[in-house]
């Protein structure tokens, strides 16, 4: 048997309105769609303005803390070192500047006590060179003549002379040598101290570009 045709009862002008009407509301639907994209999309940028000024704003806040800040919290709670006690009491940029002209300064003693010490050992061994050439002669004197007692009580004289000026010598290079050890303690309390400094500063530093991102 043949199929019958389907017959809608809806007649076609009611069908066309109808489809009209339903396109006419997918338009609307689709403007009103864009206009919220493009609404959110301008909140967006406004919300990435305001994130961006307020990380510039924490990023000075930083810079400013860090300017006017001392260095209570950099280094170590200690009541019998004057000088950590001053240096707690300053900036960090002036504690650092501080720090630095220190261990300049306690270089250059150092050096220059090392090169005193130098000084004084070759002037050192040049008696004792003397001393043994002294004793030397001393002795070969007495093998050859053992009754000239003016010229042994000269030769002891001298020995003696040179004797006294070893020991001061000696003692000159103990005295330079106490000097240099507390330089060099003095050195490694300064470089200790600028080293957390700089950790710091390095620190505060990695937050700042941490913020930046």
């Amino acid at each position: 048997m043949p199929s019958k045709r389907y017959k809608s009862s809806v007649p076609t002008e009611e069908l066309n309105k109808n489809i009209n009407e339903f396109k006419k509301k997918i338009q609307l639907s689709e403007g009103q769609k864009k206009a919220q994209y493009e609404e959110c999309e301008e909140e967006r940028k406004k919300n990435n303005e305001k994130i961006q000024v307020l990380k510039n704003d924490i990023r000075e806040l930083y810079r400013i803390k860090r300017q006017e800040s001392t260095c209570v919290d950099a280094l170590p709670d200690t009541k019998k070192d004057e000088k950590i006690a001053v240096l707690k009491r300053k900036k960090y940029r002036e504690a650092l500047d501080i720090l630095d002209m220190k261990l300049i300064d306690t270089k250059k003693k150092t050096d220059l006590i090392r090169h005193d010490i130098k000084q004084k050992r070759i002037k050192l061994n040049d008696l004792f060179s003397k001393w043994s050439d002294m004793r030397s002669m001393i002795t070969s004197t007495l093998d050859k003549d053992l009754n000239t007692a003016k010229t042994l009580s000269v030769l002891e004289n001298r020995s003696h002379q040179i004797e006294m000026s070893r020991m001061e010598a000696s003692h000159v290079t103990r005295k330079y040598r106490s000097i240099r050890n507390r330089l060099l303690e003095d050195s490694v309390v300064f470089e200790s101290t600028l080293n957390k400094l700089e950790k710091t500063i390095k620190i505060q530093q990695c937050e700042i570009q941490r913020l930046e991102v």
